[in-house]
């Protein structure tokens, strides 16, 4: 899916910035309602509980910045590097 979103905004002469979903970073699971909100979501068969998390579990969001002058990084790029949980169990 992240691949035909950066398809496509190429295509309309847009750079993509990395994905970040609710819940990555300082960016708190309770927003997962703003996304919802911003997307039809009756479509896709995917609600939010009172707690803002996705059912059916394993259920995922993201969105990706686009424009002209989104600063692009690699793939490769660490995450870890500019997060500020310096004890999350997951850091590289």
């Amino acid at each position: 899916m992240r691949k035909l979103v950066c398809q496509e905004a190429k295509e309309q002469g847009l750079k993509t910035s990395r994905h970040f979903s609710p819940g990555y970073g300082d960016w708190k699971v309770s927003q997962q309602d703003i996304v919802f909100k911003s997307i039809s979501a009756d479509n896709i068969d995917v609600r939010l509980t009172k707690g803002c998390m996705m059912l059916p579990q394993k259920s995922l969001s993201w969105v990706i910045g686009a424009g002209k002058e989104v600063i692009v990084t690699s793939e490769e790029y660490n995450k870890c590097k500019d997060c500020q949980s310096k004890s999350c169990n997951y850091r590289l």
